[in-house]
């Protein structure tokens, strides 16, 4: 990733910030002043990587799969904070928490695969650099549900 430029510049800065910020909330006790203001943060930093990272296209030169990444984190992050706004509809606690553990754990997810691809070339080829990057994927897929039912089974039967 070329980090001379204010997009990467951007992007780096802000995934450093959701990363931390994604673990802040997941940890934090939940319906706090302090959960929602990190969370709400969480929020913007997310928003801001995805942003940068939709602008970015010095991997192929064109939309690629990163892109569509690009697409579900977004689309989980709405997913999760319209309900827990608007407080509509009936169920939008449960939607809050399955769109928002998806994306604080799918920027996690995010940058270890990034990481991989950085740091392992040096150490392994290609093909086994692939496959430890969708093992991560796969790894957090199986964690995100785990969560999230852990977080409903908290829920009293009809919040």
């Amino acid at each position: 990733m070329e980090t001379g430029n204010l997009i990467s510049q951007l992007h780096i800065g802000s995934a450093l910030l959701a990363l931390i910020l994604a673990a802040v909330v997941l940890i934090a006790s939940k319906g706090t002043r302090f959960h929602k203001r990190m969370g709400y943060f969480f929020t913007i930093s997310l928003v801001l990587v995805n942003g940068s990272a939709a602008l970015m296209y010095n991997l192929t030169g064109r939309f690629n799969l990163l892109h569509v990444f690009v697409m579900i984190s977004l689309g989980s992050l709405i997913y999760g904070m319209i309900p827990a706004i608007r407080r509509k509809p009936a169920n939008w606690l449960r939607r809050h928490i399955s769109g928002m553990t998806g994306a604080a754990l799918g920027v996690w997810a995010a940058g270890l695969a990034e990481l991989t691809i950085r740091v392992l070339p040096g150490f392994l080829n290609p093909t086994q650099i692939m496959g430890i990057a969708a093992g991560i994927g796969v790894v957090f897929f199986f964690l995100i549900g785990f969560l999230i039912g852990r977080f409903m089974k908290a829920l009293p039967e009809n919040p």
